[in-house]
């Protein structure tokens, strides 16, 4: 009898503290699911397009002005306890140039704006 109570309150215990976990931000998952697009079309465009071509220069503004807009959705966000995602925004990915920014600086768009 003793053991099967010792069972079900350790079963009950390992319960309750999977119920009490925060649930994950569907805010941060969104974020990391547009800057892997972001990354995916950048890839993209710099393999199929010459770097002379309007339309080459005109599809890396595009994908700069789509970045800047998530990276505005980024200070939208609340993190909460996600330190792990915090850093990856503000200490990483939003402080150091990425393809696109670096892309841009190459082509020398970034003065144009």
């Amino acid at each position: 009898m003793t053991t099967r109570y010792i069972v079900s309150v350790v079963a009950a215990g390992c319960l309750l503290l999977t119920a009490c976990r925060e649930k994950p931000n569907p805010c941060i998952a969104a974020l990391l699911e547009r800057d892997q697009e972001l990354d995916k079309q950048i890839d993209a465009l710099m393999l199929e397009a010459s770097d002379t071509a309007a339309a080459y220069r005109t599809a890396v503004l595009k994908l700069r002005d789509k970045e800047q807009s998530l990276f505005a959705d980024v200070g939208n966000c609340d993190f909460g306890k996600d330190q792990d995602a915090y850093n990856y925004w503000y200490r990483g990915r939003m402080k150091f140039p990425g393809k696109i920014r670096q892309e841009v600086h190459r082509l020398g768009l970034d003065k144009a704006k």
